[in-house]
């Protein structure tokens, strides 16, 4: 909880640093698909991937006479998985499970100036944290497996702006942190390494 509260607070200082700087501030509203995939370092659960949609606003800050920037975005998404228990004789087939989140990403973002098209075309490149709370239920189908409250990942994107006006951007999320955890009776369940990186592809119209 602490790590959660610090990493907020970070978010919130960068933009309060932004609003009292003159510079280049824009709002966006953002939509995409999410595609995820979950690794487990375990025989008995079978690696899975999931997909889904995004939506949310953004806020970019760009640092005066610079081409560096802040891209900070408020994401809701929602994902369906296929999850395959190996050691249940209950659970013959996946059992398909939905999950909802509130995302945080902290982008620092770099726009490849062209020195004639950067009206219409302007490249850019992203990197940062992104925190992801669970904003639903957190045990699924299987009773003895649940989502964590909290995951963090690394983002990594490129994109292109259009016009000054459309974003379009590819971002892969590097998971840091375990995306579920077992529960249950002490010693009945061993905990499980389950990193669930992901592909974002999203697309922002500033206004």
């Amino acid at each position: 909880m602490k790590t959660i509260k610090r990493f907020i607070a970070v978010a919130i200082a960068l933009v309060a640093f932004a609003g009292t700087v003159s510079a280049q501030i824009s709002f966006g509203a953002r939509i995409g698909a999410k595609i995820n995939d979950i690794n487990f370092n375990n025989e008995r659960y079978e690696d899975a991937t999931n997909t889904g949609i995004t939506g949310g606003l953004m806020l970019e800050y760009m640092f005066p006479k610079t081409n560096v920037g802040i891209d900070v975005s408020l994401m809701y998404f929602y994902v369906k998985t296929a999850f395959n228990d190996n050691a249940n004789s209950i659970l013959p087939t996946p059992v398909e499970y939905k999950t909802h989140f509130i995302e945080l990403p902290v982008n620092f973002k770099w726009k490849i100036g062209l020195p004639v098209a950067r009206k219409v075309v302007t490249p850019y490149l992203t990197t940062g944290p992104a925190l992801s709370v669970i904003a639903g239920e957190r045990q699924i189908a299987v009773n003895h497996i649940r989502c964590k409250t909290a995951v963090f990942d690394w983002n990594f994107g490129l994109g292109v702006e259009l016009f000054e006006k459309f974003q379009v951007g590819v971002n892969y999320g590097l998971a840091l942190t375990n995306a579920y955890e077992t529960f249950g009776f002490k010693g009945q369940w061993t905990d499980i390494d389950s990193k669930k990186n992901s592909w974002t592809i999203s697309a922002t119209y500033m206004f």
